[in-house]
Formats: structure tokens, C-alpha cells, sequence
């Protein structure tokens, strides 16, 4: 039984993006992780880069990890691209994994749908994902869309920025998502 006087340990949040510039999706990832750490959970933030977004992490209270990750980029879908896309497949899974087992966060907050092995990791090791979908890619054909999207229909919770994000993803089977 706890007491009023008692410590809690902070949530360990691994958040997980795929770039380290100050784009669009970059800054909505620094908001997230700013208001993770206000709350004060302890956040380490996964990129596969340094960039400029890395500083302002830091400065929000977040610890930074680069590491590699399997990020799915468009040039990736050629079938000539595909030793790579496998080669970034095996790696992104070593290193996540690695990165859960060692760190045993209480979640994982992946920031966009490119990045497919966090809700799968996820679930493999009983870590709770919530996915931020920011992307609605309803012009492309129904199978790079099912690529994206399916993945993310492991993850505990969803959060979308919009309806139609919500409605693209429910397409494909996806209907957990939150806007």
C-alpha cells in the first residue's frame, strides 16, 4: 500500500522519428516529447540522424539516442531497392529490439507511419505503442497504402491529426484511430 509521501517512478517513454531536421512532422514530434517530459515522464527520444532537431530535444528534458531504424522512404519501393530495403529491415529490427530490451520503457510513441516495426516490436515484447499518424495517403494505390497503414494496426492506441487521416486509415482495417 502507498502513501501520500511515497515516490512514483516516472513513465519511461521511447519515441521514435524518423528525421532530425525542423520540418513539419519534426516539429509536431518536439511538441509531443515536450509535453511528455512537462508531465515528467522520462523520454529518450530514437532518431536516425543528427540534425537540428536533436538540440531542441535536448533542451526539452529529452535524452537522445541515434541509432539506425527502419524507416520506409518512397525510393525504397523499387524492386531494384529491395537488397537495401531488406539490408534496413534486419538492422532496424536488431536495433529496435536492442533498444527496448535495454531501456524497458513503459511505452513506445511512434511519430509516423514510416516507421512500421515499433508496433510490431511492440507487441512481440508486451510494450504498449501509440502510433501518430500524420499522413492520409489515400491517392496511392491500395497496397503501398496497406504497406504503410497495417503495421500500425498492432499499436494500442492510434492518434490521427485529422478525419480523413482516420477515415484513410479505417480503409484498410485500421479503426482504433483517435483524431
Amino acid at each position: 500500500m502507498e502513501t501520500s509521501g511515497s515516490a512514483h517512478a516516472a513513465l519511461t517513454v521511447l519515441a521514435a522519428h524518423p528525421g532530425a531536421e525542423l520540418f513539419g512532422s519534426d516539429r509536431m514530434f518536439l511538441e509531443s516529447v515536450e509535453g511528455l517530459c512537462r508531465s515528467g515522464a522520462r523520454v529518450v527520444a530514437t532518431l536516425p540522424a543528427e540534425g537540428p532537431l536533436v538540440a531542441r530535444l535536448r533542451g526539452a528534458g529529452a535524452e537522445v539516442v541515434i541509432e539506425g531504424a527502419f524507416v520506409l522512404r518512397k525510393a525504397l519501393f523499387a524492386p531494384r531497392r529491395w537488397p537495401r530495403l531488406s539490408l534496413d529491415l534486419v538492422r532496424g529490427l536488431r536495433s529496435g529490439v536492442g533498444g527496448i530490451r535495454g531501456l524497458h520503457p513503459d511505452v513506445i510513441y511512434a511519430s509516423t507511419v514510416v516507421e512500421p516495426l515499433w508496433p510490431l516490436l511492440g507487441a512481440l515484447l508486451r510494450v504498449p505503442v501509440v502510433s501518430h499518424v500524420h499522413e492520409a495517403e489515400a491517392s496511392r494505390a491500395a497496397w503501398v497504402a496497406r504497406l504503410l497503414y497495417l503495421p500500425h494496426a498492432l499499436s494500442t492506441r492510434i492518434i490521427v491529426n485529422s478525419r480523413f487521416t482516420r477515415d484513410t486509415l479505417a480503409t484498410v482495417g485500421t479503426t482504433r484511430a483517435r483524431v
